[in-house]
């Protein structure tokens, strides 16, 4: 490119886009422009050419994103070596392997019966008798209705 001098500075910056037979211009006094002059100026020619302001924010935020995404991934790479995915994986498979008795009975239906055998154990014991009359004295107190629970007067 030939450089003339100032005299270069003092053109003009013209910006043209046509879409579905529509001619779009945007011309900036000066050759010298600064980069949020030629955004702005691009945002003119999407919104000349029909976009939606709403278009235009959606694509810069997009754009964004994906700029971001790739700054992250450049900065904080997670190449793990693959002997350290195997001793996650081992470690995970290990805790997965020594699930309680329990639930390694329950999730056993050939073993039903042996888990609730090993739950006897395990099960509230019997409420006592205070209890019991609190529990028949609450449900008297209590109507239960098509809309739910109402205490009786």
């Amino acid at each position: 490119m030939k450089n003339n001098g100032i005299a270069d500075f003092l053109k003009p910056t013209i910006i043209m886009g046509q879409q579905y037979g529509t001619k779009v211009s945007v011309e900036i006094d000066h050759s010298d422009t600064d980069i949020d002059e030629l955004i702005d100026a691009f945002h003119t020619l999407v919104i000349g050419m029909g976009y939606s302001e709403s278009s235009w924010k959606q694509a810069i935020m997009d754009m964004s994103d994906e700029f971001r995404d790739e700054e992250f991934d450049k900065n904080y790479s997670f190449d793990f070596p693959e002997s350290y995915i195997d001793e996650a994986l081992a470690e995970h498979n290990q805790i997965e392997d020594a699930d309680t008795e329990y639930g390694d009975l329950y999730h056993s239906t050939d073993n039903f019966e042996d888990y609730q055998n090993k739950n006897e154990d395990d099960e509230f014991p019997e409420p006592n008798e205070a209890l019991k009359k609190a529990a028949e004295k609450y449900k008297k107190s209590v109507k239960v209705g098509r809309r739910g629970v109402k205490k009786s007067k």
